[in-house]
């Protein structure tokens, strides 16, 4: 017989509208999130760029995206980190600069900042409390060759959920 999980722990929970969040959630429509649908990036940068963001204040993640588009900072790499080199000065090894990666989910994260706002939270004060990254649909496409052959080819999308919360309300 299974043993059954203890209430108090966090389990993944998937909502209508396609969210997975791992804490239970009151008043979900009122939860300012975004949704990054089948984006054309790496999914292993998207995986290390939002595990490096998460529980970040807002404004920090922003500041944080910038830069390493302008390549002033690299984004830590713990998982996918086989032949990465190391990155002066960074404090941390193994470090990437993904760029395309980097702009996209900074865009998911101004999606989120602007349903704040519809929602009369101040943006200063929010921070980055759920953002997760998952394989999305493939993309299948050929590569002409030779003598009329093709070799196929696939790109792998990227599905970028992120949920947001006051720190206000955590305060008190």
């Amino acid at each position: 017989m299974a043993k059954s999980r203890p209430a108090s722990t966090a389990v993944a929970m998937v909502n209508a509208k396609g969210y997975t969040v791992p804490f239970p959630v009151e008043d979900y429509d009122r939860i300012p999130k975004a949704r990054g649908h089948e984006l054309d990036i790496s999914f292993k940068h998207a995986v290390e760029i939002t595990r490096t963001i998460r529980g970040m204040p807002l404004p920090a993640a922003k500041v944080f995206l910038e830069d390493v588009i302008d390549k002033r900072a690299a984004v830590p790499v713990k998982r996918f980190n086989r032949g990465v080199p190391h990155r002066k000065g960074t404090g941390f090894g193994a470090g990437r600069y993904p760029l395309k990666a980097a702009g996209a989910i900074l865009q998911v994260l101004l999606n989120a900042e602007n349903n704040a706002e519809v929602f009369g939270l101040d943006p200063e004060e929010l921070r980055v409390k759920h953002i997760a990254a998952h394989k999305g649909a493939g993309w299948m496409g050929h590569t002409p060759r030779a003598h009329g052959r093709s070799t196929a080819r696939k790109r792998d999308r990227v599905n970028v959920e992120v949920v947001l919360e006051s720190t206000e309300a955590t305060e008190g």
